[in-house]
């Protein structure tokens, strides 16, 4: 896939990138709506879109972490038979002529990568994870068949926090217009509400999507 202003890069799996030398405010938020990809999803049930996406304009500063506060270590999606390990993502900056990106990789292994820029389980904001879908371990191969109402479960040290998903967006972003990849990265920035967001490419053999799923906790 190929790299975009103030949007993601990735080739066979998912990384993200960010202008930083010339910031672009966005003006609107992007329609609580899927664009669907030309192909039809492998699955008897189609996205529901519910999630309210990001309003803010870039940069937005994350919420203020509390002490007990702790990283995820685990992520469990009983829906798809998925458990598997959470590694954090750290931020590298590049420079291509004048401009300067900030980009971050997800993990090249069997493990979602959360993202050190965002929330930690508990706190209000957006926990994001990220993952590649066809390499690596394909740790989010099989994102694309969660549907609105499946649980999904974030380990810390000392305890288990539940999300139920909400939404599940397929959203177009290779050569697609600069207004459309920054709607798209609406969805990883952090938020006033506390949610979770995981994020991959789609699908496995063209990388032409993002497929974000978005979960909202689940209280006791």
């Amino acid at each position: 896939m190929g790299a975009g202003l103030v949007a993601w890069v990735g080739g066979m799996g998912m990384a993200g990138q960010a202008l930083v030398a010339h910031r672009i405010p966005i003006g609107h938020p992007p329609e609580p709506r899927s664009s669907r990809a030309p192909e039809p999803l492998p699955s008897p049930h189609a996205p529901v879109e519910t999630s309210r996406p990001i309003s803010a304009t870039l940069p937005v500063p994350s919420p203020a972490a509390t002490p007990d506060a702790e990283p995820p270590l685990r992520l469990q999606v009983p829906a798809i038979q998925l458990d598997a390990p959470v590694i954090p993502v750290g931020l590298t900056t590049m420079r291509e002529g004048e401009q300067e990106w900030i980009t971050w990789e997800p993990p090249d292994a069997f493990a979602a990568g959360w993202l050190i820029t965002s929330a930690y389980p508990g706190q209000p904001g957006n926990v994001v994870l990220i993952g590649h879908h066809n390499i690596y371990g394909k740790v989010f191969a099989n994102l694309y068949r969660l549907h609105p109402g499946d649980l999904v479960r974030l380990e810390t040290r000392q305890r288990t926090y539940v999300y139920q998903v909400e939404a599940v967006h397929i959203l177009p972003e290779k050569g697609q217009p600069l207004e459309v990849r920054q709607r798209n990265l609406r969805w990883v920035l952090p938020t006033p509400d506390e949610r979770l967001t995981l994020v991959t490419c789609w699908p496995a053999h063209t990388n032409t999507h993002r497929l974000i799923v978005v979960a909202r906790p689940v209280k006791p």
